[in-house]
């Protein structure tokens, strides 16, 4: 399920983007919003599982476990 978040574009500070979510300031990479925002844009910011993510990073985390007890049982 994939959730919005409405927030307000705020100001750019350099490369960041100032965003207000929820009345909280919160600076993200300017390259992360359209290329047409500007000041004063309202936007909505999706936000979902990565679930293919997560299962990648659990299988790698599982390996390394294996490797780590593998070379301590060498000992």
């Amino acid at each position: 399920m994939t959730r919005e978040l409405h927030c307000y574009l705020d100001r750019f500070e350099g490369d960041l983007a100032v965003l207000l979510i929820g009345g909280r300031e919160t600076a993200v990479a300017v390259s992360l919003l359209p290329p047409d925002a500007r000041e004063g844009d309202h936007l909505l910011i999706s936000v979902a599982i990565d679930r293919e993510s997560r299962e990648h990073t659990a299988s790698e985390v599982s390996e390394l476990q294996q490797e780590l007890k593998e070379g301590n049982d060498r000992s």
